[in-house]
């Protein structure tokens, strides 16, 4: 059972793009974005590939010339594909290649390709083995380390799913150079969070590096995307499930969430919504007496040399909007009071509830 206690991190030095070696087949899953970049033309020309159709989505399906036991399927690009549909073409193809429990899938790309893939390989024959090669920012730091895997169904995000971990996570920062801006700054909260909750030196190296970080340097970037991602491991191999410690990694997330909600799905990254809840966050902390005025200032000013909005909310109509989607998150169970993730400091954090009232001064106070 591919399982966290043998996830193993790795980055490519060389640049080059590598497969996992395995003496089972295979199937390599990316989407059509993915399949189009110069990091991955080449691996892919291996393939001899044939394009079949599904229900008005082109899915593109091949086996190598060169190696029968590697297969690849390319689905379409964008959230409107992370369906069950897309879960059970990727099922069915390597159904029809007589996959066996030996064999294993492999997702090349952003969150939607690593989560689809990894619920296809969480319920194929009962699960069997999955690698993921994140090639986004938000997808190397946060979505494809930790074993959450799924869907979106109806209406509603990730309804579906599993927790099913990748054994192997290959990572190359060369990929971050293809990304448009808003998405590489999106996942650099994410990043930016990691380093907030538990490690102070990587806090340190974005308060130093920020212009050759915002610059992609493919160098400079390595420190701070394989350390966000080793943190984040640490914390899951301790608690998969998110009973305890794992919470934390919701800093800024519970005014984030809000934010988006308020805006309308899609209106504002979700990294960049994280980054203004973090700023929210660490008002609330000094609100609460947890921190104190310098280290307010200081996640304040990080937020800041990267460029995201810590500006308080001016509009009191949008203010109690904000305050009911966080009583509707799913995670809130009292509509008096609202728990979040808080700090008193670098690597020191807990979760507290608090009152409306605070609530408020932090989203309209600066």
């Amino acid at each position: 059972m591919a399982g966290i206690e043998i996830t193993k991190l790795s980055y490519n030095e060389d640049l080059e793009f590598k497969p996992v070696e395995t003496k089972g087949e295979i199937l390599y899953v990316t989407d059509s974005n993915v399949y189009k970049l110069d990091l991955t033309k080449k691996f892919f020309s291996q393939f001899k590939v044939k394009t079949v159709k599904n229900k008005g989505a082109k899915f593109l399906q091949g086996s190598s010339q060169t190696d029968s036991k590697a297969h690849l399927i390319v689905i379409p690009a964008g959230e409107k594909y992370k369906s069950m549909d897309t879960v059970l073409q990727i099922s069915a193809f390597a159904q029809s290649l007589n996959f066996s429990r030996k064999s294993r899938f492999a997702a090349i790309g952003g969150g939607v390709t690593t989560d689809l893939t990894g619920f296809a390989a969480a319920i194929y024959k009962r699960g069997i083995s999955v690698d993921f090669y994140p090639t986004t920012l938000l997808s190397m730091a946060d979505a494809a380390v930790g074993g959450k895997t799924g869907c979106d169904f109806g209406s509603l995000k990730n309804t579906l799913g599993a927790f099913w971990c990748a054994e192997n996570i290959c990572m190359n920062t060369q990929f971050l150079t293809s990304l448009p801006q808003k998405e590489f700054i999106s996942g650099l909260g994410e990043v930016i969070k990691t380093g907030l909750l538990f490690d102070n030196q990587l806090v340190n190296f974005f308060e130093e590096n920020s212009e050759k970080i915002l610059s992609r340097d493919v160098e400079i970037l390595k420190t701070p995307v394989k350390r966000s991602a080793e943190l984040k491991l640490e914390v899951v191999k301790k608690d998969l499930r998110e009973e305890n410690i794992r919470a934390f990694l919701n800093l800024g997330h519970t005014f984030g969430h809000a934010l988006e909600t308020t805006k309308g799905l899609g209106k504002i990254t979700h990294g960049e919504a994280v980054a203004w809840g973090i700023s929210r966050a660490a008002k609330l902390s000094l609100i609460e007496g947890l921190c104190d005025t310098d280290y307010y200032n200081r996640v304040i000013n990080l937020l800041e040399k990267f460029g995201y909005d810590t500006n308080p909310v001016t509009d009191a109509k949008q203010i109690q909007n904000i305050i009911q989607a966080m009583k509707n998150d799913k995670k809130n169970n009292d509509t008096n009071s609202i728990r979040f993730v808080l700090q008193k400091n670098v690597d020191d954090n807990l979760t507290k509830e608090v009152s409306v009232e605070n609530i408020i001064k932090s989203l309209s106070e600066k």
